[in-house]
């Protein structure tokens, strides 16, 4: 999973998920020890072996916090920059971010702590990249890959009702996000006379909320 990382950073949101999963089962206290002191090094070796040609991590995370808070393209933020403008609330959308990236800390703590009293890490995979969809400056279409196979894995693990409405979303998600292409850019640039904001008010509501009313009449996904 720390390899996983290295390859693609966003995969470092699951990885204390993980790590508080696999610390719980770990036994005793000696032998949690154990796991947190080779685990740990383990990593920081990982870490270091990868960079050893390049430069130092520290700057690729400079540069992904840079180009996270750069401006804001479609997304739900941006949606609710666009409401509170019309109602007469002109909150900067910096603000909005920072407001955002708040409420995922809270989130990612929240699901820190259920992991940690015995709930499923590949359901807290899956909540922690659905809330850093929900809380982006800029959506891109692939975000939508990033939770889907761990609410699969999780409906393999769990096979209930809930577990397989979840699935459902994820597998709706993947399809009406390339709709979320046509929609904010040929549209917007053909039909919306390149509006922003009504591309937002037509695309964010099909995009992020269409899933979940398919999901409910959808018949059950074999999978």
């Amino acid at each position: 999973m720390v390899l996983a990382a290295l390859v693609k950073p966003i995969a470092l949101l699951v990885l204390p998920i993980f790590f508080l999963a696999l610390l719980r089962g770990a036994g005793n206290g000696r032998q949690k020890l154990r796991f947190v002191l080779l685990s740990s090094f383990g990593s920081l070796l990982l870490l270091w072996l990868s960079f050893l040609p390049f430069a130092s991590p520290f700057l690729l995370i400079e540069r992904l916090i840079h180009e996270a808070a750069a401006g804001a393209g479609f997304s739900i933020t941006t949606f609710v920059y666009f409401g509170l403008q019309t109602i007469g609330l002109p909150l900067s959308i910096a603000l909005i971010g920072q407001i955002s990236l708040l409420l995922f800390a809270l989130v990612l703590l929240v699901l820190l702590w259920l992991t940690w009293r015995g709930r499923a890490a590949e359901r807290g995979a899956a909540d922690i990249f659905a809330a850093y969809i929900l809380q982006a400056l800029n959506f891109r279409i692939w975000y939508a890959v990033w939770p889907y196979p761990w609410l699969l894995v999780d409906g393999l693990r769990e096979a209930t009702a809930a577990a397989g409405y979840r699935l459902r979303i994820g597998w709706w998600f993947l399809l009406t996000t390339q709709l979320s292409v046509v929609i904010y850019g040929h549209l917007r640039l053909f039909a919306l006379g390149g509006s922003h904001h009504w591309a937002h008010l037509i695309g964010v509501p099909i995009t992020f909320g269409l899933p979940f009313l398919l999901a409910k009449w959808s018949p059950r996904i074999v999978v």
